[in-house]
């Protein structure tokens, strides 16, 4: 239903009408119908899989919506798809679809650049600033914490527009710095670079700096020594705010503190089952502790022939593990820092029920061999002299069934769920001689 009224409509007001089914066509229909032909569909559904980009047009009545229902027929279950419509027609099967409407243009700037002073945090409240959307106090009887930005709305049409925030402190590995009112004092934790995580010192000992970015927008002059009082005060300006936003207390062990989670969380255990399909997303430091640890994976899966995607994977593109099966081959590509690709492959798989597995053994400081297993035999192995010793990433997930994020390997793209039976994967941690460890540390026979 659609209706416009003047002054938009010259000659008067006008409603339209469009029905569409409750139940789209389905690809069995369209091929009864002989709208599409069998090579239409698979020339289709290679596009889609290949995730390539395709433009549909047509006038009203053409059929562009049932095309679009029916492409999205090979997006599989597991992906996010966002849909964006002048009015909501799509009528995707989907779980995870989210629909979006264009709404008319509000905002009289147009590629203009804004200098007021803002931070991330300022995104969320500026989308339910322009979609008119209150902060829920409590969701599902769960109370909610109030934004800790401000909409940045205000600025967009009035570039001159004084700056409403005031303040935003900023905290990382230490690392601390406050502004405020067009001033900003710093302090790099140890004056350490990135990759100096080991390193500890006592926070009383790092140096403040102090910038008038106001008017030294680049941080170029340092005037800690020329303002000492303006510097003190944002100090204290920094601790009032780290004590609201609960920044204290700091610490700075911070590789100590994220080997701790593992221990916490496991507590000697040795070995570790995932089911199919609920063991996906699951963060990394939640995942089996298997770096510079000699460990197993295994699962058995029935064979056809026909199967392909990921067994168990973790990590992205800068690093992390992942086991697939791909075009009749089991593989396992360790991804070490998106430099170096440790890569195993078995000859082309049986069908039937087949034991698959990965074994790493630990040679020390990290370094190692990994072997390929199917049905028990090796099939191939690689040598492995750097590992991962701290994490792969900071946000990519550990699952079983899809590679979720980013990829873990070239081999193949997206997700790449699998497609076959897949029922559990199970991790052990062995010494380095292969035996399985008791869940206090030492090997059994």
């Amino acid at each position: 239903f659609n209706a416009i009224i003047p002054p938009l409509a010259l000659d008067g007001a006008a409603v339209s009408i469009r029905r569409f089914g409750s139940n789209p066509l389905r690809l069995e229909e369209l091929l009864n119908f002989k709208a599409f032909t069998p090579e239409m569909i698979m020339m289709l559904e290679g596009a889609m899989k290949a995730r390539m980009n395709m433009i549909v047009s047509g006038g009203t009545g053409s059929g562009k919506t049932t095309l679009l229902n029916t492409l999205s027929s090979f997006i599989p279950n597991t992906d996010r798809i966002i849909t964006i419509e002048d009015a909501a027609e799509l009528q995707l099967q989907q779980d995870h679809v989210v629909r979006l409407e264009t709404r008319p243009a509000n905002i009289e700037g147009k590629g203009e650049v804004r200098d007021q002073y803002h931070h991330i945090i300022d995104v969320a409240p500026t989308f339910l600033d322009i979609l008119g959307l209150e902060v829920p106090e409590e969701i599902e009887g769960v109370p909610q914490q109030p934004m800790d930005g401000i909409s940045m709305r205000y600025s967009f049409n009035d570039a001159d527009a004084p700056n409403a925030k005031k303040v935003q402190y900023y905290e990382m590995f230490g690392n601390r710095a406050i502004w405020a009112d067009g001033w900003k004092a710093v302090t790099l934790h140890g004056k350490r670079m990135p990759w100096d995580l080991a390193v500890t010192i006592p926070f009383e000992e790092d140096e403040w700096e102090l910038y008038h970015v106001a008017e030294d927008f680049s941080g170029s002059r340092n005037l800690a020594a020329e303002n000492p009082e303006k510097l003190e005060e944002l100090k204290k300006l920094f601790d009032d705010e780290a004590w609201k936003y609960n920044v204290y207390p700091l610490y700075d062990d911070m590789i100590a503190r994220l080997a701790k989670q593992q221990e916490r969380m496991f507590r000697g255990r040795t070995e570790f089952t995932y089911y199919y399909p609920g063991a996906k997303s699951i963060a990394e430091k939640a995942s089996p502790p298997v770096k510079g640890q000699s460990h197993t994976i295994s699962t058995t899966v029935d064979l056809n022939g026909r199967e392909e995607g990921i067994i168990v994977a973790i990590g992205g593109f800068t690093g992390g593990y992942s086991m697939f099966i791909k075009d009749g081959y089991l593989y396992y590509d360790y991804n070490f820092l998106d430099g170096v690709h440790y890569i195993l492959k078995s000859p082309p798989l049986p069908r039937g029920e087949t034991e698959l597995g990965f074994r790493f053994i630990h040679e020390g400081n990290f370094a190692g061999r990994g072997e390929l297993y199917v049905n028990g035999e090796m099939v191939d192995e690689v040598a492995m002299p750097h590992t991962h010793s701290a994490t792969f990433s900071l946000s990519e997930p550990f699952g079983v069934g899809s590679d979720d994020g980013t990829q873990v390997s070239t081999l193949y793209r997206g997700s790449f769920p699998f497609t076959g039976e897949l029922d559990k994967v199970v991790f052990k941690l062995t010494d380095d001689e292969g035996s399985e460890l008791s869940p206090h540390g030492a090997a059994t026979e």
